[in-house]
């Protein structure tokens, strides 16, 4: 393993979060510069990254498939060495699988899939949430203290930049949450406007028309108005934020 390389990962990361697309697509990205990494000569280790969300854990990236799979049965499980390490706040290894006591039904998992060793580092988002890098291996004994420092050295580099994309991604989610929240008060008012015009009545007269469609339907207000629009038009309203 190429030590000398790992005091620059956390500004390569911050490089790499400017030239992906997306977050996700930075995280994709952000296991597989993982795996370049902290992979020792002649074994490639697997990377998972979960992240715990409000209702439960979920894997955000992961090098492949497969590594998605392991961590998908760990959240079966609903314990392992990813959510212990998320929990704690500190790492947990797994030296070699066919002797570790700890989650009996995960282990016996891993190891028909030819998982010998895991080892599970946190970061530290400090607030931005709990999130755990995972590495799977495909030989026993793999992760020696000499490699667990320089593992931990990665995370330790890497934080700032996956609590940036972190971030980020909440953000997106909040602009999102805006924007659906804007075109829908769009859809009412203009629906309040036509029922203004064709019943001659007020603006809080139109609103309780369509509160009490709403009611009487059993359907979503948003719902009634866009049937009310779509009645004098086919083309869906805009707000500002859509352009």
């Amino acid at each position: 393993m190429e030590q000398q390389a790992m005091p620059e990962a956390g500004d390569d990361l911050y490089l790499l979060i400017l030239s992906t697309d997306g977050v996700l697509d930075f995280l994709e990205e952000f296991t597989r510069f993982t795996v370049e990494r902290l992979s020792p000569p002649h074994t490639r280790l697997l990377c998972g990254l979960t992240l715990i969300r409000p209702r439960r854990p979920v894997t955000v990236a992961a090098d492949g498939d497969r590594t998605r799979q392991l961590d998908e049965i760990q959240y079966a499980h609903a314990d392992g060495p990813c959510l212990e390490a998320c929990r704690t706040s500190s790492k947990v290894l797994v030296a070699r699988v066919s002797t570790e006591r700890r989650w009996p039904e995960y282990m016996a998992t891993v190891a028909d899939d030819g998982v010998r060793s895991i080892l599970a580092v946190p970061f530290d988002l400090d607030g931005a949430g709990q999130a755990a890098l995972n590495l799977y291996a495909e030989a026993a004994g793999v992760f020696t203290p000499e490699v667990i420092a320089i593992v931990e050295a990665f995370v330790e580099r890497t934080s700032g930049a996956l609590k940036l994309a972190v971030q980020v991604a909440k953000h997106a989610e909040t602009n999102l949450d805006l924007q659906a929240a804007m075109g829908s008060r769009t859809t009412i008012d203009l629906a309040a406007g036509i029922l203004m015009g064709q019943n001659r009545c007020s603006q809080e007269d139109a609103i309780a028309l369509l509160r009490r469609a709403s009611s009487s339907r059993n359907m979503k207000m948003h719902d009634i108005a866009a049937a009310v629009v779509a009645g004098i038009t086919p083309t869906a309203p805009t707000t500002h934020f859509d352009h």
